[in-house]
């Protein structure tokens, strides 16, 4: 007995066209879900550049405040002060892993936007790339010839004297909106 169906006088054979159709149709299934694996490892490494840049930039901008060097209301930042910011920055930054490598932050990853004693910033960049050689690896789409690619953030963080005296306001505790997040070494060197 054959199978199949008349077209125009002919007989077309169905056999197999499934299969066909299910085998291609998994290879586009297959390249999203690859796709979507990698970029959601490249999302994750992101945000955990942007967590190490944060850091950093927090580190060099506490250590102004904590060493008085944000304070009085004219002048600049000493480059004592701005060397120990970086190498406070650098040492806090490269603790925080991005994809389990450390982002390899170097003194040309840190600039100072202001200088000024009444509000000195510190900007932080860090990245996995191929200029630090630590690129991040791709799974899947190195079918395509893209084997690593570049992640990156910056921050840029602030030591504010608002009360513009010698001791910078917020300098022993970060408060946040809802809870104080405070130093118990720091509180109790306080009055």
């Amino acid at each position: 007995m054959k199978t199949g169906r008349r077209w125009s006088g002919k007989l077309f054979n169905d056999l197999g066209v499934s299969i066909v159709v299910i085998a291609v149709g998994m290879v586009f299934v297959l390249g999203m879900a690859g796709l979507g694996v990698d970029l959601a490892s490249l999302y994750v490494a992101r945000s955990q550049a942007q967590r190490a840049a944060d850091a950093a930039a927090l580190a060099g901008a506490q250590y102004w405040s904590v060493h008085g060097c944000a304070s009085g209301s004219s002048g600049n930042i000493s480059s004592g002060c701005q060397a120990m910011a970086i190498e406070r920055a650098e040492a806090v930054g490269n603790k925080n892993l991005i994809a389990g490598v450390s982002p390899n932050i170097q003194d040309s990853d840190i600039t100072f936007p202001s200088l000024s004693t009444s509000d000195p910033q510190i900007h932080v960049v860090a990245a996995r790339n191929t200029a630090h050689d630590n690129p991040m690896p791709t799974f899947f789409v190195k079918i395509f010839g893209i084997d690593t690619a570049n992640v990156s953030a910056s921050a840029t963080a602030e030591a504010y004297n608002a009360t513009d005296q010698a001791t910078p306001v917020g300098s022993k505790c970060v408060k946040p909106w809802l809870l104080p997040d405070c130093d118990p070494n720091t509180l109790s060197s306080n009055p």
